[in-house]
C-alpha cells in the first residue's frame, strides 16, 4: 500500500553558465482552454464528418461548424495572454 507522505522535496538546481531561463507563457485560463479544445473536438467529430459525410444533412453540418466556432472561440479565449496592469 503505497504510503501518503510528502516526500522531502530535491533541491532546486541552478541553471547551466550561459543558459537562458524562459519563464512559462502566460494563459488567460487553462480551463476555458481545455473546454474549448473538448469542444471542438466533439464538433467535428459527432456532428460535422457525420452530418456531411454520412447523413448528406446540412442542418447537423451547420451545427457542427456552429458548435466547432464555439469550441474554437473558446480556445482563443483561453489561450490569449492576460492582461498586465
Amino acid at each position: 500500500m503505497p504510503s501518503l507522505k510528502r516526500l522531502p522535496q530535491p533541491a532546486p538546481q541552478a541553471p547551466a553558465p550561459g543558459a537562458k531561463v524562459v519563464p512559462p507563457v502566460q494563459i488567460a485560463s487553462g480551463r476555458l482552454l481545455a473546454l474549448g479544445i473538448v469542444v471542438f473536438i466533439l464538433a467535428v467529430d459527432a456532428l460535422l464528418v457525420p452530418g456531411y459525410l454520412v447523413l448528406k444533412s446540412t442542418p447537423v453540418a451547420a451545427a457542427g461548424v456552429l458548435l466547432a466556432a464555439l469550441g474554437a472561440l473558446a480556445m482563443y479565449a483561453g489561450s490569449r495572454k492576460p492582461k498586465s496592469d
